[in-house]
């Protein structure tokens, strides 16, 4: 972890361990959106500025929880040179 934070290794590629057809992450993304839709759709008392700032967190969280479930994963590259001298 220390040599990704020193830049010590480079992010080639970024893809999802569970591959999805993109129309079935669409779907999903689709989903999130109609339940914070649904679950925000008319609130008595309640600001309509307050409902807005909620569906926003509750979609942003609802995307993050799709997001972590198929996984992203990165291939990683190490572009620090091999230490061949050895100490005597």
């Amino acid at each position: 972890m220390i040599d990704w934070i020193l830049n010590a290794e480079q992010i080639e590629q970024v893809f999802w361990a569970r591959p999805i057809s993109g129309t079935g992450m669409l779907l999903a993304f689709v989903a999130a959106v109609v339940l914070g839709v649904y679950c925000y759709r008319s609130r008595q008392g309640v600001p309509s500025w307050v409902r807005g700032v909620s569906f926003f967190a509750r979609i942003l969280a609802l995307s993050l929880v799709i997001s972590l479930l198929f996984e992203p994963t990165a291939k990683v590259v190490n572009t620090r040179p091999p230490n061949d001298v050895c100490p005597s």
